[in-house]
């Protein structure tokens, strides 16, 4: 398989951090090998708590911090910044848990027929999500209330939160490294909302992980208490809608495909769209994008990538089969609400796909969330940061 865009020089910062990774292990080295115990430590002495109110993360973890101390070379920015955000996830949790300590009314707060966008990775379901959230009614996760959800947005300061500019200057740092990604997948807009990998990362479950921690796509797919780990994605719902409500949430992620039984577990009342695209589109387009995540950690990931589109097609094949599964069951005995969208179809005629969800789910299509949306599709091209070329062939 080959990945294929434009043909651009490292960038100077990236080229300057690799050729001083061998000096920064050589003084600096346990200070980028991460133990399970220093991350523990240095998340309670950051906020000063003690209780994290759950053990999801600890399995991770381990995955994690093991795998700082052997495997490929990895960059040096990529090895700080995953030190950085397992602290800080776990820094979340404990904030969490101390925020439901003092005001155990968020656990009164109600998520109602929240909207879940699930399908393969490039099926659609960013341009469906960011028309989702153009409709009043809505409320969509940002990427930076995911990530730092503490102080709880309020309505009145959202659109200009200090935390705006804080990721937007971190995600500005990963487009220059790997400017191809921008291409792939656009999260520089921080007012744009984003999929909720960020939600469960901060419990260190997010499948992207998979790409650059050895034994993690196992432990995943196996071991995972996916429905623990939803409790735990409304529990932080409810508190980023504590201050700020609307109607219903509007959900997505590629991960949700091979959990939909856990999800209407916690949230009986969904309603699930699920995107749908040619296979061969699917694999040559996620390899892409899992080897441009991977080249912003490791020095050399071309030296990785051997089997990588046969790994690709096992892991989506592997999780479509279980979606299909259990929405097989699920439907012979639940009331589920599921719209099944194909993707052409949708890039045809976005606003009348919409419309027909909306019908579909007995929601009200306003003329405002219309209008809206067409205001979106109007000022978005395609391919806006560049094209993302990528192909199956060897």
């Amino acid at each position: 398989m080959t990945f294929l865009s434009r043909n651009r020089k490292q960038p100077k910062l990236l080229r300057c951090a690799d050729s001083l990774l061998f000096l920064s292990d050589w003084c600096f080295g346990r200070r980028l090998v991460l133990s399970e115990e220093e991350a523990i430590r240095k998340a309670c002495r950051m906020t000063g708590l003690n209780d994290f109110g759950t053990d999801l993360f600890r399995a991770p973890l381990k995955l994690i911090c093991d795998s700082t101390h052997n495997g490929p070379p990895r960059r040096l920015l990529g090895r700080l910044q995953l030190k950085g955000a397992v602290i800080s996830s776990l820094a979340v949790l404990l904030k969490i848990q101390a925020e439901v300590t003092r005001h155990p009314e968020i656990l009164d707060e109600e998520i109602r027929k929240p909207i879940f966008i699930l399908g393969a990775p490039r099926t659609g379901t960013t341009l469906l999500h960011r028309l989702l959230a153009r409709d009043p009614a809505h409320r969509a996760p940002r990427f930076w209330e995911m990530v730092e959800p503490f102080p709880p947005p309020e309505e009145s300061t959202y659109e200009n939160d200090r935390r705006i500019k804080k990721y937007k200057r971190a995600l500005s740092l990963l487009y220059y490294c790997v400017p191809e990604f921008k291409a792939i997948h656009d999260m520089s807009d921080m007012h744009e909302p984003e999929e909720c990998l960020a939600i469960t990362g901060n419990v260190l479950t997010n499948p992207m992980y998979s790409a650059i921690i050895d034994g993690y796509e196992n432990w995943y797919s196996e071991n995972l208490d996916s429905k623990a780990v939803y409790e735990f994605h409304k529990l932080q719902l409810k508190v980023l809608q504590w201050k700020f409500k609307r109607t219903r949430w509007v959900i997505k992620s590629p991960m949700h495909v091979e959990h939909i039984a856990s999800i209407l577990d916690v949230y009986p009342d969904a309603c699930i769209i699920q995107t749908h695209r040619n296979p061969q589109e699917v694999i040559a387009s996620t390899a892409s994008l899992f080897y441009y995540f991977m080249k912003y950690y490791y020095t050399n990931p071309c030296e990785l990538v051997d089997g990588f589109g046969d790994r690709i097609l096992d892991v989506i094949v592997r999780t479509l089969d279980k979606g299909l599964k259990q929405r097989k069951q699920i439907e012979n005995w639940r009331n589920a609400l599921f719209y099944d969208l194909s993707y052409r179809d949708f890039i045809r005629s976005p606003i009348d796909a919409l419309r027909d969800i909306y019908d579909a789910f007995g929601f009200e299509f306003s003329d405002l969330a219309a209008r809206r949306m067409k205001e979106y599709l109007d000022v978005t091209p395609k391919d806006k940061y560049g094209k993302h070329v990528y192909s199956l062939n060897p």
